[in-house]
């Protein structure tokens, strides 16, 4: 059963596309095609650029900024995700630069 949670706050540019478990936390700004699948937390003042794919189960920290497709997201506070990215842990303040690849890794 899809279920999605969405703060008042929140800026959802259409199309929007979600399946799942999809909670969205304040001030967060999903930009159009946006597609998340799974049971993904999004917390507070979070940016996702447009037409980013989210799938998995994981969670996005508050502050932080989203450019490329991530699976099983476990992201920290402020970081900022250029680079795709698997499976992964990023501490709070972790940066993933543009191009990058990272796969069952664990940062900060």
């Amino acid at each position: 059963m899809d279920n999605v949670k969405i703060d008042p706050s929140a800026k959802i540019r259409q199309p929007f596309e979600y399946e799942g478990e999809v909670t969205i936390g304040k001030n967060t700004v999903i930009d159009k095609g946006v597609i998340i699948r799974g049971k993904i937390t999004i917390g507070d003042n979070v940016q996702i650029n447009p037409y980013i794919k989210i799938t998995g189960e994981g969670y996005i920290g508050d502050g932080s900024f989203i450019g490329h497709h991530i699976h099983n997201p476990r992201i920290g506070k402020n970081c900022i995700v250029k680079g795709e990215i698997a499976d992964s842990v990023l501490g709070d303040g972790c940066e993933i630069g543009e191009n990058a690849q990272v796969t069952r890794c664990r940062f900060g």
